[in-house]
């Protein structure tokens, strides 16, 4: 099963082509099957990921991979070790 949860914040390079890569990014994200949710957000970051994993080294893979395919300014790994409330919001 899969037992490594992951959020990761990242933050483009600022250059001409930032839209198109964000959008490139953003396409990237969607189609992957180890996103689970993907959100557009501020304060010195583009999108937070959240990602799914067998275990701690493929979340590592990903991220290498998504810092070697995208001109990525900031990448930021957060590891989920113990979850401890989770959506108890009803609207």
């Amino acid at each position: 099963g899969f037992q490594a949860k992951t959020y990761i914040a990242v933050k483009l390079k600022d250059n001409a082509n930032k839209t198109d890569a964000r959008k490139l990014l953003q396409e990237f994200l969607f189609t992957n099957s180890n996103v689970n949710s993907l959100y557009r957000i501020n304060y010195g970051h583009d999108f937070l990921v959240e990602c799914i994993f067998r275990n701690i080294g493929e979340a590592e893979e990903f991220a290498e991979h998504l810092e070697s395919k995208f001109e990525i300014e900031k990448l930021h790994k957060f590891n989920i070790v113990n979850e401890l409330k989770k959506e108890e919001f009803l609207i």
